[in-house]
């Protein structure tokens, strides 16, 4: 349904309609809309953060510097995001419900420590305090683009896109150092 109707105008009728269930049972097994969306939201979280480790873990080593590897991994999250519009429109959407914004958040920690654990393994890394929290902030940042853009145009479009990684790599600038030294690099020039 997500992939032709807005999220807003779902209803949990719509919902028993189109999975051919009495409305009694879905509205037994999600007494609201928003139960769905808050469910989904979870499901499509977790979804896009097993996708987009695994890219960019692949991305890590092949790219020389840290802006880089964000810039890949967010267009490789940008078009998985295109790419679903269900998941769009659950994430992204014009409806968050105060818990799947917290549940957005949540993966969006998730996410930075990862996408830290990563780094660390391709990049020697600085010890700077609270790293975890400033990844956390700089997808926090470009969802937030992301999301205007999805409401207003139905997509993440090159131009936020655009934005999205020059306000994401300006924040992390405030933290990480200009140049990074890949370790294989590191290693190669010990040997």
């Amino acid at each position: 349904m997500l992939q032709t109707a807005n999220i807003e105008d779902i209803s949990l009728y719509d919902i028993a309609k189109q999975s051919k269930i009495a409305p009694a049972s879905v509205h037994y097994l999600f007494n609201t809309v928003t139960a769905i969306h808050i469910e989904l939201n979870k499901i499509y979280n977790e979804r896009l953060t097993t996708i987009i480790l695994e890219q960019s873990k692949l991305h890590a080593n092949k790219n020389p510097s840290w802006q880089d590897w964000v810039r890949v991994v967010m267009a490789d999250a940008r078009d998985v995001f295109n790419s679903n519009r269900a998941m769009s429109e659950i994430m992204l959407g014009p409806t968050l419900h105060r818990q799947s914004r917290l549940n957005n958040l949540m993966h969006n920690k998730t996410f930075g420590q990862a996408s830290l654990e990563v780094m660390r393994k391709a990049f020697v890394m600085p010890e700077i305090p609270n790293l975890e929290r400033y990844f956390m902030f700089s997808t926090e940042l470009g969802e937030a683009l992301w999301s205007g853009s999805y409401s207003a145009r139905g997509e993440i479009d090159d131009e936020t896109f655009a934005e999205s990684v020059r306000a994401t790599l300006a924040y992390l600038r405030c933290f990480l150092p200009e140049t990074l030294v890949l370790k294989e690099f590191q290693a190669e020039s010990a040997a």
